[in-house]
């Protein structure tokens, strides 16, 4: 007996696929579903400070316009209780932070002002939250399948250098190394990569793909990461495989699958693959006959 469809192509074209659902998709068709399905969840107190922080640094509205700033309250009083219930009324619709987490965002962002790398890219951005829409076309077994794509990019910027699509990133990594491991462990590397499908989609342009990072512990710091073309081009094809093994998944209607999904035919089990920068730090005490 045929098993029930999960997903159907009419609930792709209503929710299309983005960056963050792909990654999800990525660790397997079981994660998607999940995904899709999982309740809305708060943003964690780190998040919130990252996307304050982006507002600071990037965008020109007033921060008061996304975010409300909690005063202290101590709610063990009635007349607390009364003031936080009045507060929470005013906050509706607003990500809300502390008073830390504003003077914390402040000084990240003004030390990265001061950068001028990243102050070349502010004074000349074109846009920011740029929204991009287009429809990925995918060959499967002969067939060719048209999947919806969506993406916000979180700022353009056009310099002689032509046109510079940028990503703004916070953590707490304290050096190069720490940041471009993250880049890696978070899979942001797919971003880019699906931004620049949707550029060439939808406007014909082909952007350089940077990251603005700040840190976000003191004394604080930041950086502008390029993503080299030859990684970009990688990025791309890797985006290209998850979506045709995404087409696969629907028709054989396969979404109750977890790791497996994504073993070799034929294979019992995953290989483990030391990333480079492992391998890197123990060379001085084995060498690999591959390198």
């Amino acid at each position: 007996m045929e098993k029930e469809k999960t997903l159907t192509w009419d609930d792709v074209f209503k929710r299309p696929l983005s960056y963050s659902s792909l990654k999800e998709f990525a660790v397997s068709p079981r994660h998607y579903i999940h995904y899709l399905k999982k309740p809305y969840t708060p943003a964690t107190k780190a998040q919130k400070l990252g996307s304050l922080c982006e507002h600071l640094l990037i965008e020109d509205k007033p921060y008061e316009e996304r975010f409300m700033v909690m005063p202290k309250i101590n709610k063990r009083t009635n007349a607390g209780k009364e003031l936080f219930q009045e507060f929470l009324t005013k906050a509706e619709g607003k990500t809300i932070v502390d008073e830390d987490d504003l003077a914390t965002a402040k000084a990240v962002t003004a030390l990265a002002k001061e950068n001028p790398h990243i102050q070349k890219l502010l004074d000349n951005k074109t846009r920011t939250q740029k929204k991009l829409y287009w429809k990925e076309k995918v060959t499967w077994n002969g067939k060719e399948y048209k999947i919806p794509m969506i993406g916000f990019l979180d700022m353009e910027a056009v310099t002689e250098n032509g046109i510079i699509a940028c990503e703004v990133k916070t953590d707490r990594g304290v050096n190069v190394d720490d940041f471009t491991r993250i880049i890696t462990n978070m899979g942001y590397h797919l971003q880019p990569a699906v931004y620049y499908k949707g550029y060439i989609k939808t406007e014909f342009r082909f952007p350089k793909m940077k990251w603005i990072f700040m840190n976000t512990s003191e004394p604080y710091g930041s950086m502008v990461i390029d993503f080299p073309q030859r990684d970009l081009e990688y990025s791309r094809a890797m985006i290209d495989g998850y979506l045709t093994k995404f087409v696969q998944c629907m028709e054989e209607n396969r979404w109750d699958e977890d790791f497996n999904f994504w073993l070799t035919e034929g294979a019992e089990a995953f290989t483990y693959m030391m990333p480079f920068w492992a391998r890197k730090a123990i060379q001085k005490y084995e060498v690999y006959d591959d390198e």
